[in-house]
């Protein structure tokens, strides 16, 4: 009995430690595949769990196949170390194996290494893994790799695609006979290698390769992210979009969508994609915390473009908090400092929009700290270039013009070194540096080196367009042609300015599609610059109707969208179009002004901006120089005490240095008004006053300073004369004129050869009062000489040319000094004065007179001086004919 005892419970044993045996040995064989699928694709242990290869593996385990529960591993493998020590009382062998089975379980919890996990499987043969295993490996490594590396490769991400090549590449040499290889393996293959040559950049190789794919989701978004790697927005949105379906299952998915329709200007639907983003239920935690960072950003983008600047900043805000919550999960250092720098740009740019320009300056070095530190790595020396070329734009915008060029400067050195690939992308970020870069040198009068950066940015852009036709291509070369235009006509070339705007202008998308809508305010820039181009060259009508349009258009959006910032620029056009009217003699220019001041009052109601307060005090000052053209003086200074007092608490309060020129404009203005109604000490302490504040402008350099110090020098020149202080005036006037000889004969600028003949002609008067009559003529037949030169080439103005003219014929017929008088020269130079001004005025008239009496041509003296009265003014028309009556009584059958 006790043998048969024995026999039994040794046999029961042994049957129990085979059994536990065959499964430890089971369990171990399960474990270590389970551990090495995990190292393929760590972040979709769900999708694992699934397989064949490790369903037993998870039922041994006790698991719900729902995802790792990294206690219940260690809880259970506990359990089996227990319950090995006991088998091992009995038998050797069953115990050792479940010792084994327990420290191959303890390698599921290694999940949160990715960087080793991913090395280890990189480094296993893949001849040991069953077939099946080995093609779903690459196919889940594959599709976990593809999205993110479209959308921001980093130094991490290109070590992932280097294991995937591997991978590959250990694959089809043990598989090495595609003629056994299934539909299915065939795909994983074409999958992986699609991936990485996208990841390579070598886009021209992927449209053969992909249509080889079968129609499914993983080969539609494959497809749809190597045409978004490329720049083919309509091709990845046919393979990306899912016609309305719901996109819970793939966010990856609508991003891309999302992206599409921003890239084609379609920014509400974009900003409605991303939005479906956001609201999707969570699937996997650490993939939707990346997908929640991406949709942020995307939306803060879109809502910034569509003129909704807080709410663009809100989005940003949650942005960098998804970005936390994904980098306490999953994301790599290389991925948190991408996407932060990211982040920070663009909040940097929305800053700059709301005007908070130091704050924007801040956020951009905070972004370019992150990625300082970094290996060399072409696409973080192409996030290096944006960074670069934001903050020159910014520091441009704070005035600071030296600072914008060196970083200008490097932003394109970065995007130059970077790689080529994708080429497209590259020459454009390339284009807008180099078109940045040129509109500071031209800042600086660097003109050659200047228009060499816009012509190198214009032929990038060309070649884009030439090869990809797309509508974004050609905004973007619309855009470097504006540039390029804003220089030309700073350089005076306007012809060839013309030329860029009006190519820029037929680039921009017409009306009838919805990106035009997005591109008004940009186009309605572009037309304000053509418009100021027309008008400098003499067509004021043209420059008119462009300004009509501009109105016309930007107040049909207002009214569809109000409180728009679009009003801003609907009250700058306003009140230039009232300066092409006042200056055309128009009646309804303070109209405009008024209007323009209007909508800036109304736009404070809702916001204080300093841009705002700067565009109501430009239109003060334009309707106090329409109020003092009608002779409204009083209503005038009124107008240029508010706009006065405006700049003032600007540049001394809140530090707008840069509106200093505009604030000289006024005190100018209103120095002239002052003179005018004989409040010669307010007119000379805004004279002083304006001079104070252009001199530091003239020795910086700033163009148009020199021009306007003359204007003011000339300005306290004339109120020194009415003072009787004509020292003090002939040393103003002396001023005036060497500042623009130097401009005009020295640097060839002739533009403001006209000012110039108006400075040597009151130079002159002022010479001939104080008794230097010679100087004086000479003055006044140069100022004569530069006018006719003028109004020869068709850039000058005749009533200015008949005004010089009568000026020099005046001192020619009444000099005290013999020696200068010259009737005939006089009698020469006041007819032609009368004809230009077609006999009807009668200072001209007067003086042609003055000239004919000189001669002994009293009759003719007596007839020209009638015809003075009878279209002279009530104002002066007695004077007029007291001088008629004296030149009668000079005749020799008078009375």
């Amino acid at each position: 009995m006790n043998s048969l005892v024995w026999f039994t419970f040794v046999g029961v044993f042994a049957v129990v430690a085979a059994i536990t045996a065959v499964y430890a040995l089971l369990l171990r064989r399960d474990a270590r595949r389970l551990r090495r699928l995990e190292h393929a694709a760590p972040e979709t242990p769900r999708a694992i769990l699934q397989q064949a290869a490790a369903r037993r593996a998870a039922r041994a385990l006790g698991l719900d196949r729902g995802e790792l529960d990294q206690p219940r591993i260690r809880q259970l493998a506990q359990r089996y170390a227990l319950f090995s020590l006991v088998l091992a009382a009995c038998t050797l062998l069953p115990g050792v194996l479940a010792g084994w089975s327990y420290s191959q379980a303890l390698w599921c919890r290694q999940v949160e290494n990715r960087q080793e996990l991913a090395d280890r499987i990189a480094a296993a043969r893949l001849s040991v893994i069953d077939r099946r295993d080995a093609g779903y490996i690459l196919q889940l490594y594959a599709s976990t790799l593809c999205a993110p590396l479209a959308r921001a490769p980093s130094a991490e991400s290109r070590k992932s695609s280097e294991r995937l090549a591997r991978l590959l590449a250990t694959f089809e040499a043990t598989y090495a006979d595609p003629a056994g290889w299934s539909a299915q393996e065939r795909q994983m293959r074409a999958l992986a290698l699609a991936t990485l040559q996208q990841v390579a950049g070598q886009s021209a190789a992927l449209p053969a390769l992909l249509q080889t794919l079968p129609d499914n989701p993983d080969a539609r978004q494959l497809r749809g992210e190597a045409w978004l790697a490329d720049q083919q927005w309509q091709a990845a949105l046919e393979e990306l979009d899912t016609g309305g379906k719901p996109v819970a299952a793939s966010p990856a998915r609508q991003l891309g969508v999302a992206e599409c329709r921003m890239r084609q200007y379609q920014l509400e639907l974009a900003a409605n994609a991303f939005q479906q983003v956001l609201e999707a239920p969570v699937q996997v935690p650490a993939q939707h915390a990346a997908f929640l960072t991406d949709a942020y950003e995307g939306l803060a983008v879109a809502r910034f473009l569509l003129d909704n600047p807080d709410a663009a900043q809100a989005d940003l805000n949650r942005a960098g908090e998804e970005l936390k919550r994904w980098s306490a999960t999953s994301a790599t250092p290389d991925d948190r400092r991408i996407r932060s720098a990211r982040i920070l740009a663009n909040r940097a740019c929305v800053r700059a929009a709301q005007e908070q320009l130091p704050a924007a300056l801040a956020d951009l070095r905070q972004a370019q700290e992150l990625l300082k530190d970094q290996p060399p790595d072409p696409y973080l020396a192409r996030l290096r270039g944006m960074l670069q070329a934001n903050r020159a734009v910014l520091l441009r915008l704070a005035g600071r013009s030296n600072e914008a060029r060196t970083a200008a400067d490097e932003a394109v050195t970065l995007w130059t070194e970077s790689e080529p690939e994708p080429a497209t992308a590259a020459e454009l970020e390339l284009a807008k540096c180099l078109a940045l870069r040129g509109s500071l040198r031209a800042a600086q009068g660097q003109w050659d080196e200047a228009l060499d950066d816009h012509d190198r940015s214009v032929a990038l852009c060309e070649q884009a367009h030439q090869r990809e036709p797309t509508s974004q291509h050609a905004v973007q070369l619309a855009d470097v042609l504006v540039e390029r235009g804003a220089s030309l006509h700073a350089a005076q070339r306007s012809q060839a300015a013309l030329r860029d705007y009006h190519r820029a202008l037929e680039l921009y998308p017409p009306p009838d599609q919805q990106a035009w809508q997005q591109l008004l305010p940009r186009r309605a820039d572009v037309q304000i610059q053509r418009a100021e181009v027309l008008a400098g060259s003499g067509f004021s009508s043209q420059a008119l109707q462009d300004y009509e349009r501009v109105v016309a258009q930007l107040q049909a959006r207002i009214d569809r969208q109000p409180g728009s910032s679009l009003a801003e620029r609907l009250a700058a056009a306003l009140d230039r179009r009232g300066e092409l009217q006042r200056d055309a003699h128009l009646g309804n220019s303070l109209n405009d002004h008024d209007q323009s001041i209007a909508i800036c009052r109304q736009r404070l109601t809702q916001s204080h901006s300093p841009r705002v307060h700067a565009q109501l005090a430009h239109g003060l000052n334009n309707r106090g120089v329409a109020l003092a053209q009608m002779g409204r003086h009083r209503e005038a200074l009124d107008a240029y005490r508010e706009a006065s007092d405006l700049y003032q608490r600007l540049v001394e309060t809140e530090d707008q240095t840069e509106l200093q020129f505009d604030w000289s404009a006024v005190l100018h203005n209103r120095a002239a008004t002052y003179r005018a109604l004989a409040q010669l000490d307010l007119a000379l302490r805004d004279c002083h006053q304006a001079i104070a504040l252009r001199e530091p402008l003239w020795r910086a350099g700033r163009p148009g300073a020199a021009a306007a110090l003359a204007a003011s020098c000339n300005n306290r020149a004339l109120v020194w004369k009415a003072m009787d202080q004509l020292p003090r005036a002939l040393a103003d006037h002396d001023r005036a004129v060497e500042l623009l000889e130097v401009l005009v004969e020295g640097q060839g600028q002739e533009q403001f050869a006209s000012e110039l003949a108006t400075h040597l002609s009151n130079r002159g008067n002022s010479r001939f009062l104080a008794g230097q009559y010679a100087v004086g003529v000479q003055d006044l037949d140069r100022s004569v000489t530069i006018c006719d030169r003028l109004v020869r080439q068709g850039q000058g103005d005749s009533l200015q040319l008949a005004m010089a003219l009568n000026n020099l014929a005046w001192i020619y017929a009444t000099c005290p000094d013999r020696s200068v008088r010259d009737a005939e020269q006089s009698r020469s130079h006041a007819e032609r004065a009368c004809q230009l001004t077609n006999w009807r005025d009668a200072r001209l008239l007067a003086t042609l007179a003055t000239a004919c009496a000189e001669q002994g041509e009293l009759e003719l003296a007596v007839r020209w001086q009638s015809q003075a009265v009878d279209v002279a003014d009530e104002k002066t028309r007695s004077q007029y004919r007291q001088t008629l009556e004296e030149l009668r009584r000079r005749l020799p059958d008078a009375p």
